[in-house]
Order: structure tokens, then C-alpha cells, then sequence
């Protein structure tokens, strides 16, 4: 009786174990679909449940699993922290030691390690790499849409500069807007549509078009249902066009989406 009593509560620890490092993970996993799959900004915060610590998130922060996670999250938010301050080379170090193998968690596969990779490629100008990433990304999950559209926007960026022409990138912002007309001002605004605003401001960047990237904006802050947060953020990306506007120069679009806490970048 004592040996059987023995090994049902072990089995019971066992269970309760694994139902909070999953729930862990869960939690850590909307940050990594928030980052990837639907780039949301809380990708670049923790969710604390019961403390400041990360460790307040598990009754088990000594689990060999759970401290992996600990240390990638706090490799991601380090490179993250040297994206915002440009610091490239520094941010790619921390990326790939998040993406160690031996940080990898059984069942469990973040993609924001790859998310910030591609975007420090990006922002260096080293598009092929990127595309080399988001087609492996893609095969392995070849439906996941923000994947796609991602591929379509480092593809324009690749064609425009082959064929020194902003006309891919046209083309790309143009595609943007057809597909996702009705998450865009001036029919609606949801969780999904930073993603794409997102996306169309850095592209507008990208090329210079400041009055094309000013009026676009402008279409967004008209609309009424627009959150005070959201307004706020917007005007700061406005603002930024018009400055490089008035100093004959781009790239604070960029920067100001950032920097912010509410874009996805």
C-alpha cells in the first residue's frame, strides 16, 4: 500500500509538472505566434503571472526545460534591446545563441529567434539572407500567411534593387493593400491591421516615398474608431515621414516603428 501510495503521488507531481510547463510554454508561445505568425508587440515582453521574475510563472523555475526557456527569452530580449539601438552585429550574436541547439525545448519550437534574424537582415540590406530563412521557415509550415507576405515583401526588396526601380516595391505595398482591404482603414481597424501597416510603412521607407507614406498614414488617423493609443502612435510615424521630408532624407519611419511598443516591426 505505502509503495503503491509512493507512486501515485509521484505520478501525480509528474502530471502537475508538465501541465505548468505547458502552460509556460503557452503563454511563451502566443509571444513567439505575437512576434512570427501574427508579429503582435507583446512578443517583446514576458507575461508575468504571479511575480516580476519570469520564475513566477511556473512552480517549477528549477525544470531543466524551464530555465532553457528563461535564457532564450532573455537572449531575444537582449537582441531585441540592440535592434532598437541599432547595433546589428550585437543583436545577431544574441540571436543565434537563442538559437542553440542546446536551448531547444522538446515540443516546443519559437520562431521569434528567426523573426528578429530576418529583420536584422533586413535592416542591413541583406535581403538574400532573409529570404533564405523565411523559405525555410516556409518549409515547414508552408501556409502560415504572415510567412507568405513576408517572402513577397524581402522579394521586392530584392527585385527593386536588381532593378534599381521602387516599382516591385509598388507592387508589393499595392498587394498588401488589395489583400488585406478590409482590416485597413477606411472599412475597418482590428488586432491584425498594425501587422499590415506595419509592413506598408517600412516599404514607403524603404523607397523614400515620404508623401506616399504621409498620405497613407493620414487615411489611418481619419478613421473614427481609431484608438487614442493607436492615434498617438500613428501621428509619431507621421511625424517621422515629415521630418525626413523637411531634411530631404529617409528612414525615421523605420526607426520610430522601432522603437515603439506597439508595432510589430
Amino acid at each position: 500500500m505505502g509503495c503503491k501510495t509512493s507512486w501515485l503521488g509521484a505520478t501525480i507531481v509528474t502530471i502537475l509538472k508538465n501541465v505548468y510547463l505547458t502552460l509556460f510554454l503557452v503563454i511563451l508561445g502566443t509571444s513567439a505566434l505575437s512576434a512570427e505568425e501574427t508579429k503582435s508587440a507583446s512578443s517583446k515582453s514576458i507575461l508575468v503571472v504571479g511575480g516580476s521574475n519570469p520564475e513566477g510563472l511556473t512552480p517549477f523555475p528549477n525544470d531543466e526545460d524551464t530555465q532553457k526557456m528563461f535564457k532564450r527569452k532573455k537572449l531575444e530580449d537582449e537582441a531585441t534591446e540592440f535592434i532598437k539601438k541599432g547595433m546589428y552585429d550585437q543583436a545577431l550574436v544574441k540571436i543565434k545563441s537563442a538559437m542553440d541547439s542546446n536551448l531547444q525545448v522538446s515540443g516546443y519550437n519559437s520562431s521569434i529567434p528567426n523573426f528578429l534574424l530576418r529583420e536584422v537582415y533586413v535592416l542591413q540590406g541583406k535581403y538574400d539572407e532573409a529570404l533564405v530563412d523565411i523559405n525555410k521557415m516556409l518549409a515547414g509550415n508552408p501556409n502560415q500567411q504572415t510567412w507568405i507576405d513576408e517572402k513577397l515583401q524581402i522579394e521586392s526588396l530584392i527585385k527593386a534593387r536588381s532593378a534599381n526601380s521602387p516599382e516591385p516595391i509598388y507592387e508589393c505595398i499595392q498587394s498588401l493593400r488589395d489583400k488585406y482591404n478590409d482590416s485597413l482603414p477606411p472599412k475597418s481597424y482590428n488586432s491584425f491591421s498594425s501587422i499590415v501597416t506595419n509592413s506598408i510603412v517600412h516599404l514607403y521607407d524603404h523607397i523614400g516615398d515620404l508623401d506616399g507614406g504621409i498620405a497613407f498614414i493620414d487615411q489611418i488617423l481619419v478613421y473614427p474608431k481609431l484608438s487614442k493609443r493607436a492615434r498617438n502612435e500613428y501621428s509619431k510615424i507621421k511625424q517621422a515621414f515629415e521630418e525626413d521630408k523637411n531634411h530631404g532624407t529617409k528612414g525615421r519611419a523605420t526607426k520610430a516603428l522601432i522603437q515603439s511598443d506597439y508595432f510589430p516591426w
